[in-house]
């Protein structure tokens, strides 16, 4: 009799609690990687952000400095005594920036110092340097401009007047050899020149003429700064084309920078490629406004995307922009990430994915971010009701959550996410509506 073969019971081997913490450990030390890699990208992203604002903000500061009458060029309360604040702290897109203003006036060797000076005034003109720093992603460089202040009625030059044209880049940075290009068609001027090593150019007996002076600034690679006409389009031209006085200085001044990248991929809620759809790509940068007081701007344009339902845009200039289905086109916005206006910094590469849905008359499309931080919160409960309403949606990657189809009519908006105050409000739906809920954290 040949015996029984012995059956081989199934194995039952699994994880031993050693490689169950290894695993966990491995997991732990990539998502902190992960994690920080993201943390940096968004500091980063948001420190060129609070610059570009500070260098707005800066130029404002200068520019108001330059039109307001030499003898009150100065401080409030400093010396010399004039118009400005020392400080003064002005929010703006959720940050708060901190303006601290100097100025002292320079007595110039060039024409003798002191008792010496050929004219009997020591001091020639005045020096304003504006500070602009900021809360929210703090970095360790305020952006600082500098500019001289010149007395209207410099030495007398009955020739003509004075011009000077200051060039920086987004960071407040001077940019030499600079190409600028003025143009006053009546006394048939037409210069190409660069600016100093310092983004200054400078011109003495000049013609007099009122907004005649035409000025176009640009350098290979970088984005262009004009001066703009006034026209039936455009009645409000900012800046307009500069005017030159007998014995006066103009100063004007100008930001170009480093050409972007800017690409839109297109899906529907599935995330397959809408081709061939009609998107207005619009920047917040203006150049005037309208008789009823609209804005004008500087980049407003209509594109289509591509067979792949992908969009590329080069040689944009640093801006944030807007980036919507056109009402033609048959879609609406459900998601954009990162949410918009889409910032685009100097000689940069950004890359945006739209989420669209069939069009509504009536639509929602709310974003929701941190009170504190301004970070999108992903996973938000977001509700909407009324009477024979009720929706729940979950936000997404960019913190956004959208409800179509909507009817006319106010609705109840509750919006939770743990660790924050739940927020509640009421909302009027009329046509694509676009809403900002910022919660507020427990602790």
């Amino acid at each position: 009799m040949i015996p029984d073969s012995p059956v081989k019971k199934p194995s039952k081997k699994g994880f031993t609690l050693v490689e169950v913490l290894v695993g966990i450990g491995i997991f732990a030390l990539i998502s902190t990687g992960l994690f920080s890699v993201f943390n940096s990208a968004y500091r980063s992203i948001g420190i060129s952000k609070a610059r570009r604002i500070a260098t707005h903000l800066a130029t404002e500061q200068m520019e108001k400095l330059k039109n307001v009458s030499y003898q009150n060029v100065g401080t409030q309360g400093g010396w010399p005594s004039g118009v400005a604040l020392q400080q003064e702290t002005i929010t703006r897109e959720g940050i708060n920036f901190t303006i601290d203003i100097d100025i002292r006036q320079v007595d110039d060797p060039y024409d003798g110092q002191g008792l010496d000076d050929q004219n009997g005034e020591p001091w020639d003109y005045s020096q304003a340097r504006i500070e602009i720093s900021w809360d929210k992603f703090p970095c360790f460089r305020p952006t600082v401009l500098t500019t001289f202040i010149v007395p209207k009625n410099i030495e007398s030059n009955p020739n003509g007047g004075f011009l000077s044209v200051q060039v920086v880049d987004s960071n407040g940075n001077p940019v030499p050899s600079a190409i600028v290009h003025i143009v006053n068609s009546s006394e048939v001027i037409d210069i190409n020149t660069r600016t100093d090593n310092y983004g200054f150019l400078k011109y003495s007996s000049l013609p007099e003429g009122y907004a005649a002076y035409e000025m176009t600034v640009t350098k290979e690679e970088y984005s262009e700064s004009k001066t703009y006409p006034t026209t039936i389009e455009n009645p409000n031209p900012d800046p307009p084309h500069a005017t030159v006085l007998v014995d006066q200085l103009t100063e004007t001044s100008f930001a170009i920078d480093k050409v972007s990248t800017l690409t839109a991929n297109v899906q529907d809620a599935e995330g397959s490629p809408l081709p061939n759809v009609s998107l207005l790509v619009r920047g917040t940068k203006t150049i005037g406004k309208d008789n009823d007081g609209n804005p004008i701007y500087k980049y407003n344009e209509i594109h289509n995307t591509n067979g792949e339902g992908i969009l590329t845009l080069t040689s944009m200039e640093w801006d944030s922009y807007i980036i919507k289905p056109q009402g033609e086109s048959g879609y609406d916005l459900a998601e954009s990430i990162p949410s918009q206006p889409v910032d685009v910094l100097a000689d940069t590469s950004t890359v945006v994915t739209l989420k669209l849905a069939p069009h509504q008359e009536n639509t929602l499309l709310i974003t929701v971010k941190d009170e504190s931080t301004g970070n999108p919160i992903q996973g938000a409960s977001v509700r909407l009701y009324k009477t024979g309403y009720d929706e729940q949606k979950i936000s997404g990657q960019s913190g956004q959550a959208f409800f179509s189809p909507l009817t006319i009519d106010s609705y109840s908006l509750e919006v939770s996410f743990t660790g924050y105050l739940t927020s509640t409000s009421s909302i009027d739906i009329l046509g694509q509506t676009e809403e900002g809920i910022l919660l507020t954290p427990t602790t």
